[in-house]
C-alpha cells in the first residue's frame, strides 16, 4: 500500500511539474463587457498552454487577470499576467509572448548576460539548424528575436512552435525545465529509501531458506 501510494503521489506531481497552468481571476458579478473579456481571454490562455504542453516541459502557475487600464498586456516572471481592454492582444500571440516573460524571457541578469555575451549553447544551433549558419539571437527592450512573438506581424504556427522551442533552450530558462526533472529524482530516491526496508526482509528471508550466511542484512533488518 506504501509503495501504491506513492506511486500516485509521484504520478500526480509528475503532472503538475510538467504543464503550465493558470487561472483567471474574475469578478463575482461581471459586467457585459468583462463577460466578452474573460471568453477571448480563456480561449487564447487555452491555446497557448495547449501549445507549450505540446513542445515544452515548464512548470508555471500564472494568474491571469482582465485589467482595462493596460495598454496591450504585460507580465513578469512572478505576479500577474494581465490583458489589456484591447481585443485585438486578447491571441494566442500576445499569451505566448507574455508567457515567455514569466520563464524568465529578457527578465532577470541571467538572461541578460546571455543577450550581452550571446553565449547561447543549445539556443543558438537550433536557430541555425532553421535558419541557416548565419543567424544570430538578438535582444532589446526586454525582447528576443527572431521567434520573439513580439509583433502580429511575426506570428505564423511554424513560428509560434519555434518560438517555444526557442525558449526552452534558453540557459536562462534551464531551471525552470529542470526543477521537474530534479523533483522526479527526488522522488525516486524517496521511493527506494521507502521500500528499502521491505527488500531487504525478502532478501533474508530468501538467503535464508536456502542456507546461506545473512551478513549485513541480518545486522540491518535487525536494526531496522
Amino acid at each position: 500500500m506504501k509503495l501504491s501510494l506513492l506511486a500516485v503521489f509521484a504520478a500526480s506531481v509528475s503532472v503538475a511539474q510538467s504543464a503550465i497552468t493558470w487561472t483567471l481571476d474574475k469578478a463575482a458579478n461581471p459586467t457585459s463587457d468583462q463577460i466578452e473579456a474573460y471568453e477571448k481571454i480563456e480561449a487564447t490562455m487555452k491555446a497557448a498552454v495547449a501549445r507549450h504542453a505540446k513542445l515544452g516541459t515548464a512548470s508555471k502557475s500564472v494568474t491571469v487577470k482582465y485589467t482595462p487600464g493596460v495598454p496591450t498586456a504585460e507580465a513578469g516572471v512572478s505576479g500577474v499576467l494581465r490583458f489589456g481592454s484591447d481585443r485585438a492582444f486578447m491571441d494566442e500571440r500576445t499569451a505566448l509572448h507574455e508567457i515567455a516573460h514569466k520563464l524568465g524571457v529578457g527578465l532577470t541578469t541571467a538572461f541578460n548576460s546571455l543577450c550581452s555575451s550571446g553565449d547561447w549553447k543549445t539556443a543558438l544551433p537550433l536557430l541555425k539548424s532553421w535558419d541557416g549558419d548565419d543567424a544570430k539571437i538578438s535582444c532589446g527592450g526586454q525582447h528576443i528575436w527572431p521567434y520573439g512573438l513580439n509583433h502580429d506581424t511575426e506570428w505564423s504556427e511554424t513560428n509560434a512552435d519555434r518560438h517555444i522551442q526557442i525558449i526552452y533552450q534558453c540557459h536562462d530558462c534551464q531551471w525552470h525545465v529542470n526543477l521537474g526533472f530534479v523533483f522526479q529524482c527526488i522522488v525516486y530516491i524517496v521511493n527506494i529509501c521507502w521500500m528499502f526496508p521491505y527488500w531487504a526482509a525478502s532478501a533474508l528471508a530468501l538467503r535464508r531458506a536456502c542456507g546461506h550466511s545473512s551478513g549485513w542484512l541480518e545486522t540491518y533488518t535487525a536494526s531496522a
